[in-house]
């Protein structure tokens, strides 16, 4: 009879999946949580954090707790939303502490009065 050798030879474990990199792990976090045509939202989100990955996720995990996620992402890229969902608050002395609606690229509206993004009243 000829000799096999050991039959309880080691044999590599094909069922351990390859290491997934940081970028395919949100773009699969993505698609769970804005569904299957959620990548391109994905790429911007992460276009607008610099390519950081882990700030991008943080955002997507925040977004995955909202009623509409994809809305939520989509003002954060337009500049409609604070990340956090909070809204922003004036430190400037005399409304200290009063939060504001962001309005669009450098214009803020604090109760009644608009403001610049360098803090100036420029209308009511």
């Amino acid at each position: 009879m000829p000799d096999n050798g050991n039959l309880y030879q080691s044999v590599p474990n094909s069922t351990t999946p390859p290491p997934i990199s940081p970028e395919s792990d949100l773009f699969r976090r993505g698609r769970e949580v804005l569904g299957l045509s959620g990548g391109g939202l994905i790429a911007k989100l992460k276009k607008y954090k610099q390519g950081n990955i882990a700030l991008a996720r943080a955002i997507l995990e925040v977004a995955s707790t909202k009623h509409s996620p994809r809305e939520y992402i989509g003002r954060i890229l337009s500049g409609m939303a604070q990340e956090d969902g909070e809204p922003a608050v004036v430190r400037d002395g005399r409304r200290d502490g009063l939060f504001v609606e962001r309005m669009g690229a450098d214009r803020w509206k604090v109760g009644t009065w608009i403001y610049d993004g360098a803090g100036r009243e420029i209308g009511f």
